[in-house]
């Protein structure tokens, strides 16, 4: 078998970054049928390829143009004699290029707007450690650049009302190496994005009319002043239906920032539930709050009280009743009184000491012995109660204990 030629010695690399060329040299060989060399390249994770091509080279030098990617490259020499053929491989020698290659262009760009803000969202490049925006008028440009992140999006606050912008995005590297750019994409600069729903509605109900109260929407600040409003919504019952919500007419507001809305347009003792929504400046308008139950306000006192029993006690006369039927009862009044001949009550003064039963009040210190009329009265949460002197009002004949010994 004849010997394969002698593994080439000596092998050096050196890379140029002027030039992006690595230059190989070794020793000459002095085989006798010598042919040439061959040099032979790869990546750490690729396997060795022809780097000088499919002719020898016949000089113990050799110039390799790399690309700039920042990559090590491997090489090796080989000797070719005069019969085809081929020594090992020599010992490695390794060049790494300089990167001047950028990222590849961010790609999905999107363009999100609102009357302050244009969102422009797009998909993460490899290698990317920022990301530059830019704007124009135009598609054609001139693009001025807005702003620079870390992340595969951004926000424009500087978005022109109703005109166009166009926008366009690259990556760049670690090494400031950039990409192309993106795909233009064009910001309309019309608002369509709904602004956030009020929150903590409160009710104040009156007889005449229910006002309802909300806290403004955060970042709501700018579509206030540019026009923005809100809209009370209601519908009958106790539960807010799609079905049967109506808009109410306000009959005044916060005149400050139109936080509060009086409906006057109820039906007394009835319930009903609220709800609100904000609307920007473009009439964008917002989820409904959460709703919010009243019982709308009457002027109807409630009935008189049922059940009503005074009973003496060394501390005075405890005057109690039955639960009420309405569910609007705000508080009771007690009386006591003297019987006139013609059959007419003289009320003397009120009673107001209370007791842990809601339905029971004491009337204290009534002199032993003594015989009263007691009556009470029920008042509701809007004032509403009947007159002392109205015949319907619940009354009681009572004499309280003769504590004194004969």
């Amino acid at each position: 078998m004849e010997a394969v030629p002698a593994t080439p010695a000596g092998l050096s690399a050196t890379y140029d970054a002027m030039t992006g060329q690595a230059t190989l040299r070794w020793t000459a060989s002095k085989e006798t049928d010598l042919a040439g060399y061959r040099v032979y390249r790869r990546l750490a994770t690729t396997s060795w390829s022809k780097a000088s091509g499919s002719a020898l080279l016949t000089a113990p030098s050799f110039t390799d143009a790399l690309p700039a990617t920042g990559q090590t490259f491997f090489y090796e020499v080989r000797t070719v004699d005069k019969g085809g053929r081929e020594s090992r491989g020599s010992l490695d020698v390794s060049a790494t290029s300089l990167d001047r290659t950028g990222p590849a262009a961010p790609a999905g760009l999107t363009a999100t707007g609102d009357r302050f803000t244009t969102l422009l969202r797009w998909q993460p490049v490899a290698d990317a450690a920022r990301y530059e925006v830019y704007g124009a008028a135009q598609s054609a440009g001139p693009y001025t650049l807005l702003g620079t992140t870390t992340q595969p999006s951004y926000d424009d606050h500087l978005t022109p009302a109703n005109a166009p912008r166009h926008y366009r995005v690259r990556a760049l590297d670690a090494k400031g190496n950039p990409s192309a750019f993106s795909a233009t994409v064009i910001g309309d600069g019309v608002d369509r994005t709904p602004p956030q729903a009020p929150t903590d509605l409160t009710t104040y109900v009156q007889a005449s009319e229910t006002r309802v109260s909300w806290k403004m929407p955060d970042s709501f600040d700018n579509d206030r002043v540019n026009g923005g409003h809100f809209r009370l919504y209601r519908s009958p019952g106790t539960t807010l239906d799609p079905a049967t919500l109506t808009r109410v007419s306000c009959v005044n507001t916060d005149s400050a920032y139109d936080r509060m809305c009086a409906d006057q347009g109820m039906t007394p003792g009835a319930h009903y539930t609220y709800a609100v929504t904000a609307v920007d400046a473009a009439g964008n308008e917002s989820a409904l709050s959460a709703p919010v139950t009243v019982r709308s306000g009457d002027r109807v006192a409630p009935g008189p009280v049922t059940g009503l029993r005074a009973t003496p006690r060394n501390d005075g006369m405890l005057l109690s009743w039955d639960a009420p039927a309405e569910d609007d009862i705000a508080s009771y009044f007690a009386w006591r009184g003297v019987r006139q001949p013609d059959g007419t009550v003289r009320w003397l003064e009120s009673c107001s000491e209370g007791t842990s039963d809601p339905q029971a009040m004491l009337c204290p210190s009534i002199p032993d012995g003594e015989t009263y009329v007691y009556a009470v009265i029920a008042k509701d949460r809007w004032d509403n109660r009947l007159r002392l002197d109205d015949p319907t009002v619940a009354t009681v004949t009572a004499t309280e204990l003769d504590l004194v010994r004969p």
